[in-house]
């Protein structure tokens, strides 16, 4: 079962007694499961593979309200010790730079994370929304997909092939929902509204540049195409 996220959420989903993988519509309420996803618990057997690195609540008047939980994989090896520099580098700084901030700018700093093992692959989802000032709130989604057995990480494709699942049919899928995401903002842009702007032609939207994507416990992949993607 493939979901794409990006206010947009749609399915590939296998069927049974067929090794093939076929496109499915989505379910209205798939996306508000897929947020529910990141609750920032970690199963009982992976206490000896995840951890959380980063837990604080704090509200300091007129200054900030954090409450995070950032995540970080026990499990040493060079790739790990990779992907937790990255955790590091984009949502512990972040932290830190809010608490030292001496602005008065008023900042909300949250974050959840998601924490899952489908096979050998053990599954990192981080889910940040920042909002300061008068700015739009942002919400960032980062996303690890570690093999445990090969020690990498792996790409939307390398997932696919081991899931035996279509990339061709993945792909017409996702050009499928972008297509109506743009017939739809343009709707809303005649009426007045300020929309993000997408083209299908965008290379972002090719499967081999999602970079974010997670599996859950009963095989559901989850696509996510984000307009922003870090935390600054």
């Amino acid at each position: 079962l493939i979901t794409i996220i990006t206010t947009t959420v749609f399915i590939l989903e296998k069927e049974n007694n067929q090794k093939e993988t076929t496109v499915k519509k989505s379910k209205e309420n798939l996306e508000e499961n897929f947020i529910n996803y990141f609750t920032s618990n970690i199963p009982d057997d992976l206490s000896d593979k995840v951890y959380v690195s980063q837990n604080f609540e704090n509200e300091l008047l007129g200054k900030y309200k954090i409450n995070v939980n950032i995540p970080m994989i026990k499990i040493k090896t060079d790739t790990t010790k990779k992907i937790n520099s990255e955790i590091s580098d984009i949502f512990v700084k972040k932290l830190i730079s809010i608490i030292q901030s001496l602005d008065s700018t008023y900042k909300i700093y949250n974050i959840d994370f998601f924490a899952n093992q489908n096979g050998n692959i053990l599954t990192l989802a981080i889910k940040c929304t920042l909002k300061e000032g008068k700015n739009a709130q942002r919400i960032i989604i980062k996303t690890y997909n570690y093999d445990i057995s090969m020690d990498k990480t792996l790409t939307l494709e390398e997932l696919l092939q081991i899931k035996n699942i279509d990339i061709e049919e993945t792909q017409k899928a996702i050009d499928e929902k972008i297509e109506q995401k743009i017939e739809k903002a343009e709707k809303a842009k005649t009426s007045g509204y300020n929309v993000f702007e997408r083209t299908i032609n965008d290379k972002m939207y090719e499967i081999k540049n999602v970079s974010e994507f997670m599996i859950d416990s009963e095989g559901n992949i989850y696509l996510v195409l984000a307009e922003i993607r870090g935390v600054s």
